[in-house]
Order: C-alpha cells, then sequence, then structure tokens
C-alpha cells in the first residue's frame, strides 16, 4: 500500500470523513482530485498549498494522484482514505483543520478609491463597470458579463424579488464544474456574508443552486453564504475591503484560481464591497 499525507482538511471536509462513508472520483484537474460523498457534497483532494473548507492538502508523492479515472471508489477506513483499485491511501490523521479567519471589522473598509485604485492595475472592463457602472458597461460586450451588470444594478436599488430572478438566471451559466456565472455568485455571496450584508435572497438562491447547477457549485455558494471559501477568496475579499498593502497579491492570487473562476470570483466580491460601501454613505 501507497501512502499520502494529509497537511490540512478544511471543516466542512470532515463532516464526510466518517468511518465507513463510500466516495468516488467525481472530477480530476490538474490541481487534484473532486471525490463525490454519499451526501451530495464534493470535497477536493489538492496537490496546491491553498486551503478551504471543502478542502484536503495533499503531501508526499503527489504523481500517485496522476493515474485514478473517474468513478474510482474510495473508502474511509479508520483513519485513512483508501482507494483499494491503487493500492493507494491517504493517512486523515494530524492534519491541522482549517477554519477561515474573523471577518474584518466594518469600521476598516477602504475608500472607494483606494479600492478602485488597487483593482485598475488589472484592467478588466468588468471590474471598471461594476466600479463605475454608468461610464464604463459599453466596454462589456460578454453575456454573462452583462448578466452581472443587470444584478449589479438591481443590487443597488432593486426589490430582493428582483435582485433574486436575476441572480438565480446566472446559476448553471457557462462551462465546467462550476460555471462563470456561480462564480460570481460565489463572490458575491461570501461578500455579503463576511460583511454582515443586510440583503437576505442569498439562502433563497442557495437553495435553488442545488436544482438549476452542478453540485460542486452549488455547495460552494452555500458555504459562500456563511462566510466561508477557499483561502483565495477570503484573502482577496478581506483585504481589497481593506485596501491593505497585500491586497493586490492577493488579487493576483485569486486571478489563478481555475480558467476563469478567479476573473468571475473577484468581480462577485468587487460587487459586494461596492454594495456594502454605498450603503454606508
Amino acid at each position: 500500500m501507497k501512502h499520502l499525507q494529509t497537511v490540512s482538511t478544511g471543516r466542512k471536509a470532515l463532516e464526510f470523513l466518517t468511518p465507513g462513508a463510500n466516495l468516488a472520483v467525481y472530477g480530476i484537474s490538474s490541481k487534484g482530485l473532486f471525490l463525490d460523498t454519499d451526501k451530495d457534497w464534493i470535497i477536493f483532494l489538492s496537490r496546491e498549498s491553498f486551503r478551504g473548507p471543502l478542502t484536503i492538502n495533499l503531501a508526499g508523492n503527489l504523481s500517485l494522484m496522476d493515474h485514478f479515472r473517474q468513478g474510482d471508489p474510495i473508502l474511509v477506513d479508520g483513519n485513512h482514505l483508501v482507494f483499494p483499485r491503487k493500492g493507494t491511501s491517504i493517512q486523515l490523521t494530524g492534519a491541522d483543520v482549517w477554519d477561515p479567519p474573523s471577518a474584518p471589522d466594518p469600521v476598516s473598509a477602504a475608500s472607494p478609491e483606494k479600492i478602485a485604485s488597487i483593482l485598475s492595475t488589472f484592467k478588466d472592463p468588468l471590474l471598471e463597470a461594476i466600479l463605475e457602472p454608468p461610464s464604463h458597461s459599453t466596454q462589456v460586450v460578454n453575456r454573462i458579463d452583462r448578466r452581472i451588470l443587470d444584478l449589479v444594478q438591481a443590487i443597488q436599488g432593486g426589490t430582493d424579488d428582483q435582485i433574486l430572478e436575476i441572480a438565480a438566471a446566472l446559476l448553471g451559466m457557462g462551462a465546467g464544474l462550476t460555471p462563470e456565472g456561480d462564480d460570481f455568485l460565489i463572490g458575491l455571496c461570501l461578500s455579503k456574508a463576511r460583511m454582515s450584508s443586510p440583503i437576505t435572497w442569498d439562502q433563497v438562491l442557495s437553495d435553488r443552486s442545488t436544482r438549476k447547477t452542478t453540485r460542486l457549485s452549488a455547495n460552494l455558494i452555500e458555504v459562500a453564504t456563511h462566510g466561508w471559501a477557499d483561502e483565495r477568496l477570503v484573502t482577496a475579499h478581506d483585504t481589497l475591503f481593506q485596501g491593505t498593502e497585500e491586497a493586490a497579491t492577493a488579487v493576483n492570487n485569486l486571478l489563478g484560481w481555475g480558467n476563469t473562476s478567479g476573473r468571475m470570483a473577484l468581480a462577485g466580491i468587487t460587487a459586494g464591497i461596492v454594495y456594502f460601501l454605498r450603503e454606508q454613505d
């Protein structure tokens, strides 16, 4: 039997690692393996160091992960995840349990000008349009981006029903395990939760996501409504909100999250911060 070690386990992932649980490989990426639990949740075995509520970070000979296939069974046997087809196990004991840090104090918010200055270095028309909707919206021609701007406008002055209708239309929009529309909503819901914003439509949106998009996206939207996410999202949100020196680096790290996921999650985070700051005026 070949062995890998667990470095860190997200708090939510621990719920599905009970002895006797049956899991299976759900998806494969260059960054790790997505595992299907028997409780409608997806957890991630990661080759990277970035932590998250549904992530198990691994160490050791990571090339052992190269030959797994979708559907391969996995057993939780005592303190190990066992891949019987490959003769490989992952030791679960001795790892840190990861929780996101406490949300920043609302009084520590940076000025809108400071946040815009940080984001301007990334030269993204969608971010510019979210920060200054009327003057920059004509630069955004992508169908998903335009739907996002409709949602941003509704958040600024629409009713909960109007916001929910537009947000629900973004569910499942785009391709991949986490479509682009979902990535935006993950960032937006995370921002809402970490700033204790008074909006109330996010939980209804989370409930709808289980019927309208991938299970992975639905899981990530749900944990985002509690203020939890991959630490790249959390760090980018909190440092950008406070306008710290680390914000540009954190945003750049977030942009490396998936092919388009980081960009869309950043747009959602930005929309949430803009909403909060305007509510304070």
